[in-house]
């Protein structure tokens, strides 16, 4: 389990992976919304989750599986 520090050293790095795996498994899933493309250059399976970990609103957002963006909304 990395600590807050090494999660915003991570953050800054761009390990955007290691931090959505990180965050899914100790976070507190927030919202969970998923939602399919059928046709053109965004098509497949995308999801968004809102977690809270560490006192940190975090926003993923995947496709086919894949970090595409990880953000910070608050850090108390």
């Amino acid at each position: 389990m990395m600590t807050k520090a090494q999660i915003k050293k991570a953050y800054i790095d761009g390990w955007l992976d290691e931090i959505a795996k990180e965050l899914t498994r100790y976070g507190t899933i927030i919202k969970d919304y998923s939602f399919e493309i059928e046709s053109g250059y965004h098509a497949g399976s995308h999801r968004v989750l809102e977690i809270e970990h560490y006192g940190i609103a975090w926003i993923i957002e995947k496709h086919n599986g894949e970090v595409k963006t990880l953000g910070r909304t608050t850090d108390k």
